[in-house]
């Protein structure tokens, strides 16, 4: 038996050294992608210059209104009784064709903002990239969790991998239970935000025979 567990286990650090070598392979190519999520002339969080917890909703709209990748957006206000700018409200664009090839998905909408008394909070956009890309480039994160979905009676996990350091938090959907291959290569829904309290210590997935 124990023999069995050492193939076992040889085997798992196999695919795991597999699977990140080929996303090694992919880093070139991300680079655009890179400069797109973790863009070097806007302090972290900030996607698309629009920075949680300070960007206006007048600011945010000028942005987006003259950005390349851009098509067009649309906002829905959630306190129906004030006119003004200040109030709460979401903000949904969508991608022109032109952004990078990984921020293109089968979503229609690109992401959305959330703004609070006028200022953005978060912004939560999908993506095509795989979760061990996000590994690769920033290491184990700080925080997150892997849950069994309650909303798809049993089927899937939510997992969940907070950069605090960052302000980024990353999500994938997987088949429950999850496997090796699944684990890295989801494509992640990113969420940039001021608050990533959620969560508890990150602890990867036991796919062995583990204890605890």
């Amino acid at each position: 038996m124990t023999t069995v567990w050492l193939l076992l286990a040889a085997a798992g650090v196999m695919i795991f050294g597999l699977t990140l070598g080929v996303m090694r392979g992919m880093g070139d190519e991300n680079r655009e992608v890179e400069a797109a999520l973790f863009p070097t002339n806007c302090a972290p969080p900030c996607f698309l210059n629009i920075r949680p917890g300070e960007t206006r909703l007048s600011e945010a709209r000028t942005i987006l209104d003259a950005h390349p990748w851009v098509r067009d957006y649309y906002l829905t206000f959630r306190v129906l009784t004030d006119p003004s700018e200040e109030r709460n409200a979401t903000l949904v664009w969508h991608w022109n064709g032109q952004q990078p090839r990984l921020l293109r998905t089968p979503f229609v909408e690109a992401g959305e903002m959330e703004f609070v008394a006028g200022t953005a909070q978060a912004i939560r956009v999908a993506t095509a990239i795989p979760f061990g890309e996000v590994w690769l480039r920033m290491g184990m994160p700080s925080r997150g969790y892997l849950r069994l979905s309650r909303t798809y009676l049993g089927r899937f996990d939510n997992h969940l991998a907070i950069y605090e350091a960052a302000g980024v938090s990353f999500r994938t959907l997987l088949e429950h239970p999850p496997r090796i291959e699944s684990y890295w290569y989801a494509p992640v829904e990113v969420r940039y935000a001021v608050d990533l309290r959620e969560g508890e210590a990150y602890r990867m997935p036991c796919w062995l025979n583990c204890d605890g």
